[in-house]
């Protein structure tokens, strides 16, 4: 029968297949191998965690938990090429007022995401997941353990106290 320190030794070479097999999944994803690795890494804290709580089968936890978040870093790379894209052509448009607007852009993001930032924790995650990640109320709720009220409710709170903190600004301004 093996001993204790047995399987101590095999458990940390099955938990590096298992990663080595993820990873491999992610970066197929990806296509890149530095956010691949930030990818795994998150997904195992995750799985971690979810094994603290009890999930009954945490290597399927790892790899669907690695998988999705490669999947939304995906999602997010993609919509960070269009705005990108998007700015590239107004400025190469040639329009005179181009840049000022690209610059008064800048500003009014700069001063909606200092206003994010002061946010309760739980409203803004919920807000970024929404609005940024665009994950339906559903996704916010699998995703932060929460019921789907809680989620409408703090993303309801987070946009009146934005909308609050960016008035408030604008009045001072």
């Amino acid at each position: 029968m093996p001993t204790e320190s047995h399987w101590g030794q095999r458990l940390p070479d099955a938990w590096g297949l298992l990663c080595q097999d993820v990873y491999r999944s992610v970066a197929r994803i990806l296509n890149d191998e530095h956010e691949a690795r930030d990818v795994c890494q998150e997904a195992v804290l995750r799985s971690r965690e979810a094994l603290a709580r009890g999930v009954d089968n945490p290597a399927a936890y790892l790899h669907t938990a690695a998988v999705r978040l490669a999947l939304d870093g995906r999602r997010r790379r993609k919509r960070e090429a269009l705005v990108t894209r998007d700015l590239a052509r107004a400025s190469a448009r040639g329009n005179p007022s181009s840049p000022l607007a690209l610059l008064a852009g800048t500003e009014r993001t700069q001063r909606v995401w200092q206003a994010v930032q002061a946010l309760p924790a739980e409203e803004r995650a919920v807000l970024l997941l929404r609005e940024i990640e665009g994950l339906r109320y559903a996704q916010i709720a699998e995703r932060a353990e929460i019921p789907a009220g809680t989620v409408m409710s703090r993303l309801h709170r987070a946009r009146e106290r934005l909308r609050t903190l960016l008035a408030t600004e604008a009045d001072h301004a």
